[in-house]
C-alpha cells in the first residue's frame, strides 16, 4: 500500500515557519537548522505547483495560495489532533469500584438521579452504596 501523506511533515514546517514568523525561528523551536526547514518548504511547494511564500531578506509573507492553504492545513492539523484526543480520552476509561455511605432519605432520593448520568458515561465503574440511618 503506498503512503499517500508522507509529505505531512513539510506541511508541519511550513505551519512552525508561519506562526513563529520566520525560518531561523521556527529552526529554534523545532531544533533544526533553517537551511533544512527552507527545503522542506521548497519540497511542498514544487509538490503542490504553487508558491506559498515570498521570501526576503528581511522578511516572509503569503501569497494568496499560500494563505488559503494555511487556513485548510491548520483546520486539517487542527481536525488530526481533536481525534488524537478523543482516541486517548476513549483509551483513559474511568474503571474501578467506587463505595459511597449516604443517609437514607439522601440516599434513597437524591444519589440515583446524580450517579446514573455519571455510571452511564463510565461503565467501567462499580458502584457500592451504603445507605446508613442517621444518627
Amino acid at each position: 500500500m503506498a503512503r499517500n501523506f508522507e509529505y505531512l511533515g513539510d506541511v508541519e514546517v511550513f505551519l512552525a515557519v508561519m506562526e513563529h514568523g520566520s525560518f531561523s525561528a521556527a529552526a529554534a523551536a523545532l531544533a533544526t537548522t533553517a537551511s533544512v526547514l527552507s527545503r522542506a518548504v521548497a519540497r511542498l511547494e514544487a509538490r503542490l505547483g504553487q508558491q506559498l511564500m515570498r521570501r526576503t531578506t528581511r522578511r516572509i509573507g503569503l501569497t494568496e495560495a499560500g494563505r488559503r492553504y494555511l487556513d485548510q492545513a491548520r483546520g486539517a492539523f487542527e481536525l488530526l489532533k481533536d481525534a488524537e484526543q478523543e482516541a486517548q480520552s476513549r483509551s483513559a476509561a474511568l474503571s474501578g469500584r467506587v463505595r459511597i455511605s449516604a443517609p437514607t432519605t439522601f440516599g434513597h432520593f437524591r444519589i440515583p438521579a446524580l450517579l446514573r448520568p455519571f455510571l452511564l458515561q463510565h461503565p467501567q465503574v462499580r458502584l457500592e452504596l451504603n445507605i446508613t440511618r442517621a444518627c
